[in-house]
């Protein structure tokens, strides 16, 4: 009878086996979150996991490449389950590829929006970033009486006297942070179309492009997963209903969406638009971290635009103090 021989594990094996099912284990769940959304209305931690499908593709690269050096023989075919979730992300991830924007008519809006923090961030940054970005629109989030009143900010929106929302009044004043604020601040005239029936200020407006045709914007900021799925779902469903009031009109959908493209509640809100950042060639990108030491990592500020907008352009800034970054989008009508 043949003896047979299997090859030691070495302590580099043992730790690649080790980096391999640490990867593939979240890589899964990731995948299996991005083919069945409905399991993130199961479990708020199911629905932050949601967020960052994205980076699935890079676990299921680790999980590969630690599974061919940490098997030999036939034990490397466990590498083609990688290989299968791989290219199931890649297909996924190809919608954020850069692309070549659509061409701009003369009927054009450029607005901006910031999700400040509490008005936490640094007003006088916020306010030169924004002058920088020179829109005809400024949505403010989470915006509190201290940053507005600021002589930095307060210069920049006498330049926009036309205003719908309000301000929180800010830490000092009550003792605690508010995020339900939004101040919504225009160069031309602005009409209050509704005022959404949600956790945090929302709002239909309606103003006009450079050349005086009508367009409606919805500045919103629906409640994040943290506070349950349940009301994390029907604050999307009431973006949604909002989006339907509006949608025979040219409409733009701009701000804190609290969903990623990969989130469940973001197909609801969305169903019928198109991301701007897609359709300007963008691409990819993450405008929000949860923590200020951290590079943005995941995409929750969204512009979207209905059939009868184009986005041609979708750029990001950052500013000191808030964990978003700011988007600044240019549409025009079609």
């Amino acid at each position: 009878m043949r003896a047979t021989y299997s090859e030691p594990v070495t302590p580099a094996r043992f730790l690649s086996a080790l980096l391999a099912g640490a990867c593939a284990v979240p890589a899964a769940l990731l995948t299996v979150l991005g083919l069945w959304p409905p399991l993130q209305f199961t479990h708020r931690v199911l629905a932050m996991a949601g967020a960052f499908i994205p980076y699935g593709l890079v676990l299921w690269v680790l999980a590969g490449l630690a599974v061919l050096a940490a098997a030999r023989n036939r034990w490397r075919l466990l590498a083609l389950p990688c290989a299968l979730g791989l290219a199931l992300h890649l297909a996924w991830a190809g919608v954020y590829l850069p692309g070549t924007p659509p061409p701009a008519s003369a009927s054009t809006l450029r607005i901006a929006a910031l999700n400040t923090l509490y008005g936490k961030s640094d007003a006088g940054i916020a306010a030169a970033r924004l002058a920088e970005a020179d829109p005809d629109v400024i949505v403010l989030l989470e915006a509190s009486a201290p940053f507005v009143d600021t002589p930095a900010m307060a210069a920049l929106l006498a330049r926009y006297p036309h205003r719908v929302g309000r301000t929180a009044p800010g830490w000092s004043a009550v003792g605690y942070e508010d995020a339900s604020a939004t101040l919504v601040a225009s160069r031309r005239p602005l009409t209050e179309l509704a005022r959404l029936d949600s956790g945090f200020d929302q709002f239909a407006v309606r103003t006009t492009t450079v050349d005086g045709r009508e367009i409606t914007l919805l500045a919103v900021h629906p409640m994040n997963m943290v506070q349950g799925t349940d009301l994390w779902r029907s604050e999307a469903e009431t973006v949604a209903a909002a989006v339907q009031d509006h949608r025979d009109e040219p409409l733009v959908v701009i701000g804190d969406l609290n969903a990623t493209r990969e989130n469940a509640t973001y197909p609801i809100m969305a169903a019928g638009l198109t991301d701007a950042a897609l359709q300007s060639g963008a691409g990819w990108r993450p405008t929000f971290d949860g923590n200020l030491a951290l590079p943005p990592l995941i995409a929750i500020d969204h512009a979207l635009v209905n059939d009868r907008v184009v986005a041609s352009r979708l750029g990001t800034f950052a500013v000191p103090g808030t964990d978003h970054q700011g988007i600044v989008v240019d549409v025009s009508l079609v």
